[in-house]
């Protein structure tokens, strides 16, 4: 396959219709599927140890933001999302078994929600093992499936994740609002030239790139669809990591939060410059503290971790948020 020269989306218009008609044949998209990819080995997963140390394992905070931003474009589009690492880590836990169960999880939430568009999400590259199997399974199960991938890993891998001939579309970087973008012009709501940062295979089986332009306003984003995911249990089978010993004798539920995106430091090992580009975009101290409001209130959430590379940034935003907090006198760690 050959990669294409990137230009401007109008140069491409043939190619993304090609791409429409290949895929969708007409179908609209009426229900989402959003996949976050195990990221560790289920051959040496260790049940019993891990069951005993808790898991590490996080809300997938990217795909809750994806489904808020949808819910707010297309309110009619029917979403689940599936975290199968907590899944599968849940189950193996109850049951104590590990043979195929992502496949059987994976066929049974397909069979149950019968998606016409699944989207997997792959942060960390051990994911991308998973990720294909989920993409392979869908393929499988109904062929005329939207299978699409995204996340950090997928961003800067998108030609191999192409060639395995999974993947209908690669989304690039902060993908909220194209995503979304590509909702909506599969449905007819918005036009072609509005597409912006995907990669897919043309007629040719080229690639075909239409840049990213910028990256969404995060303090304009909705709060995260937290009542997608099964946020007040993560506790049961996960530690988190600079939460993990508090409250080992009389654990409560624990939960995250994400204030910032981007990263002043320049790290040679990191990749959020990479991924978010250069400086930090900021949400306003009173919306973290709205959301938080809602994780204690409606989740219980009694453990909170911030998960921003750069939370204090902004020293005067930092203050207030923990002035708030502790105007709201929460039993909060």
């Amino acid at each position: 396959m050959t990669l294409l020269k990137e230009c401007a989306v109008k140069d491409n218009i043939k190619e993304i219709k090609y791409h429409k008609k290949r895929i969708l044949d007409d179908k609209s998209v009426k229900r989402v599927l959003l996949f976050s990819a195990p990221t560790f080995d289920f051959d040496s997963f260790d049940i019993d140890a891990q069951r005993k140390a808790g898991a590490m394992i996080y809300h997938p905070i990217g795909l809750p933001m994806l489904a808020a931003v949808i819910r707010e474009d297309s309110p009619n589009i029917e979403m689940k999302i599936c975290d199968a690492e907590y899944e599968t880590v849940k189950i193996m836990f109850e049951t104590n078994q590990k043979e195929d169960v992502l496949k059987k999880l994976v066929e049974k939430v397909l069979t149950d929600f019968k998606p016409d568009l699944v989207g997997i999400s792959v942060v960390f590259s051990p994911g991308i093992k998973a990720g294909f199997e989920i993409a392979s399974m869908t393929r499988a199960f109904d062929s005329n499936i939207i299978i699409s991938f995204g996340g950090v890993h997928c961003t800067f891998d998108y030609e191999n994740i192409l060639k395995e001939d999974f993947a209908d579309v690669v989304f690039l970087y902060e993908s909220e609002i194209t995503f979304s973008g590509y909702i909506k012009y599969l449905n007819g709501m918005e036009k072609v030239e509005s597409i912006r940062g995907i990669v897919f295979l043309n007629e040719k089986e080229e690639i075909v790139k239409i840049p990213y332009e910028s990256p969404p306003d995060f303090d304009a984003l909705p709060i995260p669809a937290w009542d997608l995911l099964d946020t007040t249990n993560y506790y049961k089978v996960s530690g988190l990591s600079g939460v993990k010993n508090i409250g080992v004798l009389t654990p409560k539920p624990k939960g995250i939060i994400n204030t910032v995106r981007g990263c002043v430091a320049r790290c040679t090992f990191c990749s959020v410059r990479n991924f978010n580009g250069f400086g930090v975009r900021m949400r306003e101290p009173e919306d973290v503290l709205n959301e938080i409001d809602i994780l204690y209130n409606d989740y219980g959430i009694r453990y909170l971790e911030v998960v921003d590379d750069d939370f204090s940034f902004d020293h005067d935003r930092s203050v207030a948020i923990c002035k708030g907090l502790i105007e709201r006198n929460y039993d909060l760690l």
